[in-house]
């Protein structure tokens, strides 16, 4: 199950309304991954990525708003001193939550797609980590090898 929100003037409320089937996409840590990121000369360029997609029967559950809002925030600030707290609005966040409506969304199918490398080396894939740097997707690429 997926929860969340839409701002009311989305045209995703009206399209939820007349067809509540929906697909919906999460990418992960993705990039262009360039030859000049290798010492192989005959190496070609490619789209590292991570990909989750869902179908979904989207339902309104309007006046959960609050509900909603509340769970996502701490789930993704956390229950720590300092993370963000509708509290912290005051009186704005009434006047917020009245331009969207809650939705929970139904799991139908799932599917996941990673590509996190090609038919690199050992070495080449030494150099493209070490031109990603310490980033999601290095150590994505570095977690899929192990």
């Amino acid at each position: 199950m997926l929860v969340g929100h839409f701002a009311k003037a989305n045209p995703h409320v009206a399209r939820v309304v007349a067809t509540p089937r929906a697909h919906v996409s999460f990418f992960g840590p993705h990039a262009y991954i360039s030859p000049s990121m290798v010492s192989k000369t005959d190496w070609g360029p490619t789209w590292n990525y991570r990909l989750a997609q869902f179908e979904v029967d989207i339902m309104l559950e309007p006046g959960n708003e609050d509900r909603v809002i509340r769970t996502l925030a701490t789930l993704l600030e956390g229950t720590e001193e300092g993370g963000w707290t509708v509290e912290r609005m005051g009186p704005r966040y009434a006047d917020l939550v009245a331009h969207v409506v809650a939705f929970r969304a139904k799991v139908v199918r799932s599917s996941t797609r990673f590509k996190l490398g090609q038919d690199e080396s050992m070495t080449s894939f030494q150099e493209i980590l070490a031109a990603l740097g310490d980033t999601p997707l290095s150590r994505a690429m570095r977690e899929q090898r192990d």
